[in-house]
């Protein structure tokens, strides 16, 4: 039998196994139901309003910037060749990756100053700044691959609700420009151009979504800020107010007390802009601002005036916010900022994050990069620009050749490397990797050095009769190593 209430309904009782905040908590802030899908909880307006103000962070806040510009470059470098894995090496010398290098330069519809490595360094930025971005996959007129980079706010749902209402896609439910299938796939987005009649739909076949998603239901990429947003524009608010405080107090660089609360009206430099007759405040202005009177009861003197503005415990605040902001980026404030008070140990721990976060990225622009080169080979061998391999699975048989590794202390990090080659810990193959070179173009150009100081030798000496140059007092691999005895 249940126990009704006032109404006549039955009653209920709230069961936490884990402690909870309800409407009914004491103390707590009431939270709404959140148990929706992400696209329900977080709307294209929010989207929208999020966007904003990380670009504003971004444009306007240094150390953010600094910590997503570090990342992108850590992660980029001056790498990401294409290296070949497959099985027709002749075709790839002679065809594939000289195609591929002259793609790199000319394969982005805005011409060479965005070149397929500052593309990857953009992406990287606009992952972290803006949640997505979008590469479309397209052709010139020559049948010559290429692509186009769209920005986040280019792909929405302008003039939809929940469903296409027009096209090929009618009928198909849309999430902030992404058109999904019945099982949540984004079989398509929507390209928005300057007027509605301009809007395209484009097939996803067509045009890559770079994105670093955070949560499985997402459809759009989420600003890495959001998570400091508030903190942000607070301090930055704080920071304003703070320089107006200086700005005031640096502008005032006397006080000066007399028996009549005036300053010398005869002074050529002196601009009276009001006196007082009585004990209240006299400003004048004086020499562009730079000295205040106050009338005083009696005696004459002059003070510096001084302020401990902004305060230790402001300065702390703010750093404090700044390396909230780094961390919604997964990058080590340290690295951005302050290096302040770090030992061997702690070093070595903020240079293991930091690696961390850049293979992550890394991992995040493979991605694209992998489909952005294998689409260029499939679309130069259809359009006759280079033969097909001998084996049909060659054409996307690459990989990049990364940068190298971040490191804070190299010469620490070379000690550790030689004695883990010694001990067969690590293979010379990855220490070239770490480096950001192939173990087989290192072990090329070294012989190719050798030859040369041994050509480079040959003709010193027969330039030189009766001269002969030993190698080692060319270069010496151990300390004090000597020439060749021989015994008597």
């Amino acid at each position: 039998m249940s126990v009704l209430d006032s109404y006549g309904n039955p009653t209920t009782s709230s069961r936490k196994m884990i402690a909870a905040s309800d409407k009914y908590s004491q103390g707590l802030q009431y939270v709404p139901d959140m148990c929706r899908d992400l696209d329900d909880l977080f709307t294209a307006s929010d989207w929208r309003s999020t966007l904003t103000q990380s670009r504003l962070i971004f444009g306007n806040f240094a150390v953010p910037r600094a910590a997503s510009i570090q990342k992108a470059d850590w992660a980029v470098g001056r790498a990401w060749d294409p290296e070949f894995h497959g099985e027709d090496q002749a075709w790839a010398d002679e065809y594939a990756l000289p195609f591929l290098a002259d793609w790199y330069k000319l394969g982005d519809v805005r011409g060479c100053n965005f070149d397929f490595t500052t593309n990857l360094w953009l992406d990287s930025l606009a992952t972290d700044r803006d949640g997505d971005y979008f590469i479309l996959l397209t052709e010139n007129e020559l049948g010559y691959p290429m692509t186009q980079r769209i920005p986040a706010h280019r792909v929405g749902s302008r003039g939809f609700g929940q469903m296409v209402t027009r096209g090929q896609y009618a009928g198909k439910r849309i999430v902030n420009g992404c058109v999904k299938d019945s099982y949540g796939k984004t079989i398509a987005f929507l390209v928005l151009g300057e007027s509605e009649a301009q809007d395209e739909f484009i097939d996803a076949a067509n045009i890559h979504q770079g994105l670093d998603p955070e949560w499985h239901d997402q459809s759009r990429g989420i600003p890495a800020f959001h998570a400091a947003i508030p903190e942000l524009r607070k301090a930055k608010t704080s920071e304003e107010w703070e320089l107006m405080a200086q700005l005031v107090a640096s502008s005032h660089a006397l006080i000066e007390y007399n028996d009549d609360g005036t300053p010398d009206f005869d002074a050529p430099d002196v601009v009276q802009s009001g006196y007082g007759e009585d004990d209240s405040l006299t400003v004048q202005t004086y020499s562009g601002g730079m000295v205040k009177h106050y009338k005083a009861n009696s005696g004459n003197k002059l003070e510096s005036l001084t302020t401990a503005r902004p305060s230790d415990m402001w300065d702390s605040f703010q750093d404090r916010v700044q390396r909230s902001a780094c961390r919604s980026i997964a990058w080590p404030y340290e690295l951005a900022w302050k290096m302040d008070g770090l030992n061997g140990v702690t070093i070595r721990n903020v240079q293991e994050q930091a690696r961390h976060s850049v293979a992550s990225r890394q991992d995040i622009l493979r991605i694209a990069a992998y489909r952005q080169i294998t689409y260029a080979i499939a679309k130069g061998i259809e359009n006759g620009f280079i033969p097909a391999p001998s084996n049909p699975k060659d054409w996307r048989a690459f990989s990049f050749i990364m940068p190298a590794q971040l490191s804070i202390d190299p010469r620490n990090d070379s000690k550790t490397m030689i004695e883990e080659y010694k001990l067969g810990i690590l293979n010379m193959t990855g220490i070239t990797r770490e480096k950001g070179k192939v173990y087989a173009a290192h072990i090329r150009e070294r012989a190719n050095e050798v030859i040369e100081m041994k050509k480079i030798m040959a003709d010193v000496e027969a330039q030189n009769p009766g001269f002969t140059i030993d190698p080692r007092e060319m270069i010496m691999l151990t300390p004090n190593e000597m020439g060749e005895t021989t015994d008597e």
